[in-house]
């Protein structure tokens, strides 16, 4: 595998506004700029966590008015467990 020539690579003759630019320093600040500008529209996003909490109650349950208010019988005296 033979290394490219630096001197004169691509169409043009090595002239134009990129000759002599190094293309992985190139690739390196490119990188650089654009994590740089992610940082930057990434810094204003809100995060898991930051908005206050939230105050919320659980509405209260009533019980159906089918259930007849009376007490039941309590059970006779025989019928209790372990009553021989």
């Amino acid at each position: 595998m033979a290394l490219p020539d630096r001197d004169d690579t691509g169409p043009g003759g090595g002239k134009g506004p990129l000759a002599g630019v190094d293309r992985r320093l190139l690739a390196a600040a490119l990188a650089l700029a654009l994590l740089t500008l992610l940082a930057v529209l990434d810094q204003h996003r809100p995060t898991p966590g930051s908005a206050p909490p939230v105050d919320w109650r659980l509405p209260a349950v009533e019980l159906p008015r089918t259930v007849p208010m009376a007490k039941a019988p309590s059970p006779r005296r025989d019928e209790l467990l372990g009553a021989d």
